[in-house]
């Protein structure tokens, strides 16, 4: 379906710069309850035809819970919406995104860069740059907290540890720009530094980000697509919640951005339970 325009940028941080610039935050955490909610495991996907762009997520999310005290880890699973409007755009997320000693809350900052930026490159950009302190501060955090295991379990077993889709119906076109943030750990396997990755996408085409080993078989072997793109994005992600059912679950939202504006589609999923 289509190519995309790619803009590589790198970002290396090393964790010792990180920890300086966060040092306040890393107390904070050694006196108090961590807790860090992590939807890695999930599957976003967004699709553009020549008159929409529809974005579909699942809703689990898992949320780590870490006693200072005693060191104990609590790994309880919730629901969450991972699909936000601002005014006539829209964007999904799969990855760690919220971390409360790490400051880090992907949501509120691409809400706060949309709501100075309308053009979606630079948007996703701006917020990129944003994001990857507090995000490779928040891994630091949960390595070294967590056990192997659990550190696998809370940020996913993906490439990307993190990606953001701002997809928007501009000008009679539909277009949609993703960040995909992918750690490198040093030679003990920690968290060192992140890189982030920007890509712009137009008509006809299609992302997904998160889970997506199971469905991509399918798409690779040819005649997955119909032409009902709200039903495949519904089908993408029914696949990874049944492959991936510890990772990856109900309710799937699915939203569409046209030139009347954006519409939740049947069933309705988690987000229409907040918007």
């Amino acid at each position: 379906m289509g190519t995309f325009v790619s803009c590589f940028v790198e970002y290396r941080t090393r964790c010792h710069r990180v920890l300086s610039i966060y040092a306040k935050n890393i107390f904070t955490c050694l006196i108090l309850l961590v807790i860090t909610d992590n939807v890695s495991g999930t599957t976003a996907v967004i699709v553009t035809t020549k008159t929409a762009v529809i974005l579909g997520a699942d809703s689990a999310e898992i949320q780590a819970e870490i006693e200072p005290r005693t060191g104990k880890v609590h790994i309880s699973r919730t629901r969450v919406c991972k699909i936000t409007t601002v005014r006539n755009t829209a964007f999904a997320f799969s990855g760690t995104a919220y971390d409360k000693a790490a400051m880090l809350d992907v949501e509120r900052i691409v809400k706060e860069v949309l709501s100075t930026e309308s053009n979606l490159p630079r948007a996703a950009e701006a917020a990129a740059k944003r994001i990857e302190g507090p995000l490779l501060l928040a891994l630091v955090l949960m390595h070294d907290k967590l056990t192997g295991a659990q550190f696998a379990k809370a940020v996913g077993t993906t490439k990307s540890v993190l990606s953001v889709g701002i997809a928007r119906f501009d000008n009679g076109a539909p277009t949609f720009t993703s960040a995909e943030f992918i750690v490198e750990n040093d030679a003990k396997g920690a968290p060192a530094s992140i890189k982030y990755v920007i890509r712009t996408y137009g008509p006809n085409n299609y992302s997904i980000m998160g889970q997506q080993e199971a469905v991509t078989k399918l798409i690779n072997a040819g005649g997955f697509w119909s032409n009902d793109q709200a039903a495949d994005l519904r089908r993408i992600i029914d696949i990874e919640i049944h492959d991936v059912p510890e990772l990856v679950g109900p309710p799937i939202d699915i939203l569409s951005l046209d030139s009347k504006g954006h519409h939740w589609l049947p069933p309705y999923g988690e987000c229409d339970q907040q918007h």
